[in-house]
């Protein structure tokens, strides 16, 4: 019967740590699981993080060496890494996307006039209409001044 909600994936990704646990220990899943990394088959399993998968088969009467739990913290940090250097990548390829296409005292270059002089917004005038569209908007949404509240 359908009730007008869109699904978002299986059951299994959307469930709380409780839920998780309880069904974890109903299907008896730990002992069904036949891959080689128990705690990387339940994170994908479970749409969880390594800390969050061993936390949750210690819950579950799983005993989690410190090796274990160290090599996870390094995957996770490993991860973090990665995902800042890809992001930092990403900044500097705006950057230089953004000095290829802004002149040095120009934000942006509307034209060239016939003797191929540019012509456009500068950076001093962009920030002054900005501060300008601010404090307007600012009065905009201050209507009642001080005197005028009971």
């Amino acid at each position: 019967m359908y009730n007008g909600k869109k699904v978002k994936g299986p059951r299994r990704k959307r469930m709380k740590r409780t839920s998780r646990v309880q069904h974890v220990k109903n299907t008896k899943w730990l002992e069904k699981y036949e891959g080689k990394n128990l705690i990387k088959g339940y994170c994908k399993r479970f749409c969880v993080d390594e800390l969050c998968a061993l936390t949750e088969m210690e819950m579950l009467g799983y005993k989690v060496s410190g090796k274990e739990r160290q090599k996870a913290i390094k995957a996770m940090e490993a991860r973090k890494m990665q995902k800042l250097k890809k992001k930092e990548k990403r900044e500097r390829k705006q950057k230089q996307y953004e000095e290829i296409y802004s002149d040095e005292p120009f934000y942006f270059i509307a034209g060239y006039t016939e003797n191929g002089v540019p012509f456009g917004i500068t950076h001093k005038e962009m920030e002054t209409d900005l501060s300008e569209t601010a404090q307007k908007n600012n009065e905009k949404w201050n209507v009642f001044d001080e005197d005028s509240v009971l």
